[in-house]
């Protein structure tokens, strides 16, 4: 069963990479601040709510960005959520990473 727990970081750290600039209008999980985590299933959807959502990346997108921009040697499944999402705050505070 898919625990949402152990594939999205907490709402401080989603907030931190909105900031950064991480794109936010793709479909996906968004923390929303009434409800809690919401599934948004495309832009159009997002763009009705957006300004009060923040895009919640899972493991897969988040790692799948760090191994396109750093040789990491673990897998996604062997790390939580919030360390990812840390590492991938680090790199767009770097600027190894930059959204347009």
């Amino acid at each position: 069963m898919f625990n949402l727990e152990k594939e999205i970081p907490k709402r401080k750290l989603c907030e931190k990479l909105k900031e950064l600039g991480y794109p936010q209008k793709e479909g996906g999980f968004y923390w929303h601040p009434d409800l809690g985590l919401v599934l948004v299933p495309n832009e159009k959807i997002y763009n009705t709510y957006g300004n009060l959502l923040t895009k919640a990346p899972t493991c897969v997108e988040m790692y799948s960005l760090i191994r396109s921009y750093s040789h990491c040697s673990y897998g996604y499944s062997e790390i939580e959520p919030n360390t990812l999402a840390l590492e991938l705050i680090w790199l767009l505070e770097n600027e190894y990473i930059k959204f347009k």
